[in-house]
């Protein structure tokens, strides 16, 4: 498997869903993974001038993939 350069900390938990922060290795932050309710699923909301290939990006869907089928469990 591929280095992962990203990390997702859990931030927050309401019992129902959560939030976690994506931080680089160094710690930084690169966005928030949160419920949007208008969807009624996970979005990522990227922060400001930050910049994403395809295999970044490929690993914060696979997260909010997982995470949606916890949720349907």
């Amino acid at each position: 498997m591929a280095k992962s350069f990203l990390q997702f900390v859990e931030i927050k938990d309401t019992g129902k869903t959560k939030v976690w922060e994506v931080n680089n290795t160094s710690n930084i932050i690169l966005g928030r993974i949160g419920w949007y309710s208008p969807w009624r699923k996970y979005v990522f909301m990227p922060n400001e001038s930050t910049i994403w290939d395809f295999k970044c990006l490929s690993e914060v869907k696979s997260f909010m993939f997982n995470e949606m089928q916890k949720r349907k469990k």
